[in-house]
């Protein structure tokens, strides 16, 4: 994660990855609010969690509300 990268390559892939993690945190907390007020089986929360498996569905954030629902 915190390596330097061998090559402006691999330096574009990293890159692209922490944008997909701070994309997917800015809509995670869209989620995690629904997750606070006890909503997650509405339409907006559906509708969030297809935005953020569609970007990053591995961000463990995410993983976490996913898994105490």
């Amino acid at each position: 994660y915190m390596r330097m990268p061998a090559d402006k390559e691999a330096r574009a892939r990293q890159e692209s990855r922490w944008k997909a993690n701070l994309e997917a945190a800015y809509i995670v907390d869209k989620a995690h609010l629904k997750f606070m007020e006890g909503t997650l089986d509405d339409q907006e929360f559906k509708r969030v969690a297809g935005e953020v498996n569609a970007i990053c569905p591995g961000y463990a954030p995410w993983q976490f509300l996913v898994d105490s629902r």
